[in-house]
Parts: structure tokens; sequence; C-alpha cells
């Protein structure tokens, strides 16, 4: 049975999606966690060009992960897709908590002057050793960043 006592709830809105979040537990699972594109989590060249584009990120969705407890910078799956000259990422993060309402669209579309291409986020609940986890993953266009690599 999890503890859910009072101070560890945070309810958190977004988009559309209404969520219980165990504030406490995910900022400390993100903690101690590596930075995406250091080598303790994945050196390619794509998670360390992901990362320089973090900054660029939507600020709904930087004050999302920040009311989450989610580090942006951190722990993320992150998928390179290269077409017609393009830059395709998909990134998941976990959050411990719950879904208590959604919209009916799960996959978000975030409009984004700072990035060409698009921005979506999507939200979904996940199994993990008995804990209620939430999947919040994003699908994005970014452009290449680093300088001294090619794509």
């Amino acid at each position: 049975m999890q503890d859910w006592t009072f101070s560890r709830k945070k309810t958190v809105r977004f988009e559309g999606y209404k969520l219980l979040i165990d504030f406490p537990k995910t900022s400390s699972y993100y903690q101690n966690l590596p930075f995406i594109g250091e080598e303790e989590h994945c050196g390619c060249m794509y998670c360390r060009n992901y990362v320089e584009a973090i900054l660029s990120f939507p600020e709904s969705v930087q004050v999302l992960f920040h009311e989450l407890g989610a580090d942006l910078r951190k722990d993320a799956y992150v998928s390179h897709f290269f077409e017609d000259n393009k830059h395709y990422y998909i990134s998941s993060y976990k959050v411990f908590g719950k879904i208590l309402s959604k919209p009916e669209l799960e996959l978000i579309e975030i409009g984004n002057p700072n990035l060409e291409g698009y921005f979506k986020v999507g939200i979904q609940t996940i199994e993990s050793s008995g804990n209620s986890v939430i999947d919040l993953y994003i699908k994005v266009e970014l452009p290449w960043l680093l300088e001294n690599e090619t794509n």
C-alpha cells in the first residue's frame, strides 16, 4: 500500500490533464541521476544535441517538469530519428503519481516559437514494481545544435 499522506500529494494541471503527484519521491528519484548526454547515461551526439535544445523547449513544458519534481535534463529514455534532413526525438520521463483525469486527445501539441517543427506531450500510466508511475513523453522536431559534430 502506498503512503499518500497529505504532505506528499500535489495536484498538477496541464492541458486538460489532472495529475496527483508524489513530488518528494519524484524529485528524490531525479536528484542523483546522470544528465542525458553524459557517459553514465548515454554519451552519443544525439543525446547531447537533445540536451542542448532543452532550454528552447516551451515554457509551459519547463514549468510542468518543475511542478512535477522531474528534471528535463536527466534520466529520459531518448530516441533519435533522422528523416528528410530533420531530427526527430521521442523522450520518456518517469514521474511518481497517478492520472486523475485526462483530455480526449492524449497527445497534446504545444505551440513553440523557439523551435522548428512540432512539439507534442503525452502522459500515460505505467506500472513499475507495484508503484503508480506516470510516463510523460515528448515527441519533438529539433534543430542540430552541436557545432563541432556533424549529424
